[in-house]
């Protein structure tokens, strides 16, 4: 018999995945049932809700946040800037950002404590573990909250309490502040 044929009629072993990974087709079983196991919609896709509205509703609560590494996603300042809220966004490099978000270049491992100075909220949105102590640090300094998201898998590096947002974002507040109470 050759190995690269299927017999439809009748149960035989040819070891191919089209027909349940080797094992015998049962007789006149419908083929139509095993078509799916070359599709690239059998393989899991990843959940891409948008949490961006719930961080704003979250983070609209003060009067001024600070997002610290805003790179290229710059979707969270310009709502909150347009909900009123006094928007400073920071990063290494010079970034373009929303009408009503003051941009600073600054890194967190060197910063201009002024920049944080007038801020209820030091914010970053997936911020790496390796900064999570340098940022508390200068919220501290600052008198200011400090929350931030991970990637999902990083687990927070300083002490947090959770707080689960619609949409599955988990938002970490390591520090929170007078302005919040």
């Amino acid at each position: 018999m050759h190995r690269d044929l299927t017999v439809i009629d009748g149960p035989e072993s040819v070891g191919g995945l089209a027909f349940d990974l080797g094992r015998d087709l049962a007789h006149r079983h419908d083929v139509d049932v095993h078509g799916n196991a070359y599709a690239p919609t059998s393989h899991k896709l990843y959940d891409v809700t948008d949490t961006t509205g719930a961080l704003v509703d979250r983070l609209a609560s003060v009067d001024s946040v600070v997002e610290v590494g805003i790179g290229n996603h710059p979707d969270i300042a310009g709502r909150l800037a347009s909900r009123g809220v006094d928007v400073t966004a920071t990063d290494i490099v010079k970034r373009t950002v929303p009408d009503g978000v003051t941009f600073v270049v600054d890194d967190i491992l060197d910063p201009d404590y002024a920049v944080y100075s007038e801020c209820d909220i030091v914010f970053a949105r997936n911020l790496p573990p390796e900064l999570h102590r340098p940022t508390l640090a200068v919220a501290d300094a600052a008198g200011a909250a400090f929350w931030f998201t991970t990637l999902g898998g990083d687990p927070p590096t300083v002490p947090v309490e959770r707080e689960q947002l619609p949409g599955g974002e988990t938002l970490y507040r390591a520090k929170d502040s007078k302005a919040l109470e």
